[in-house]
């Protein structure tokens, strides 16, 4: 959380850590064996996201970062790929709507689900 508000972690500010092999990762663009992009206009979300270092305003809801105070509400998607060797799958994604809802989502190997 950036309690500073400066866009960047600052000692003291709380976060989450991820355990394991999770890593937060690009778009996978469905290349060399990456799944498709959850967010893409024909993708199961049906809309384009915002991406990268998700902000919240007063009232909660996902909005455009880099704006004080926080802008325009927006969607956001974070990716993550779990480093161990799982081929295809492996995949994750968290989607959260302009209006607040969040969604965790999981790649099969053929399609995303949730």
């Amino acid at each position: 959380m950036d309690l500073s508000g400066n866009g960047s972690f600052d000692t003291g500010e709380p976060m989450i850590q991820f355990s394991g092999n999770a890593n937060q990762v690009v778009a996978p663009g469905g290349t060399s064996g990456a799944p498709t992009n959850l967010d893409a206009a024909t993708g199961p979300l049906g809309w384009i996201a915002s991406s990268g270092n998700i902000s919240f305003n007063a009232r909660g809801l996902p909005c455009n970062s880099g704006v004080n105070p926080c802008g325009t509400n927006v969607n956001y998607i974070t990716y993550f790929k779990d480093t161990r060797s799982f081929g295809a799958n492996g995949w994750a994604a968290v989607s959260i709507t302009a209006a607040g809802r969040a969604k965790v989502w999981w790649w099969n190997g053929s399609m995303w689900t949730n």
